[in-house]
């Protein structure tokens, strides 16, 4: 066997391997470091973005701008819930009525 083909099935395997096994540690690391409460706050602001283009999108004048308004809204929407409002789910796992008229709100001031 030439230094080669050692290195080949042998060597880079393992080191392959380990780079994989660093990599995915890393990784999850990070997404351990999140405060709970910033990932469910992210979480409600995603979900009033998906409720408010679906909303926005049945209107056909609305809908060039309704990414970047319903955007706008859910920013500003989740910054005036309290922790535990950012936090809370309906029962099937959707948004609160209370965050719903948050984000309804909000968007009479985006633009």
């Amino acid at each position: 066997m030439t230094k080669t083909t050692v290195w080949m099935t042998i060597v880079a395997p393992g080191l392959v391997s380990a780079l994989a096994a660093g990599t995915v540690a890393a990784g999850l690391s990070v997404v351990a470091s999140v405060p709970a409460a910033a990932q469910s706050a992210e979480k409600t602001r995603v979900r009033m973005v998906d409720d408010c283009v679906y909303s926005e999108w049945k209107h056909p004048a609305r809908r060039k701008t309704a990414a970047k308004r319903c955007k706008c809204a859910a920013k500003a929407a989740v910054g005036t819930l309290s922790a535990d409002e950012r936090t809370d789910t309906s029962w099937g796992g959707g948004l609160t009525r209370r965050q719903i008229s948050a984000w309804r709100e909000a968007l009479k001031s985006c633009s």
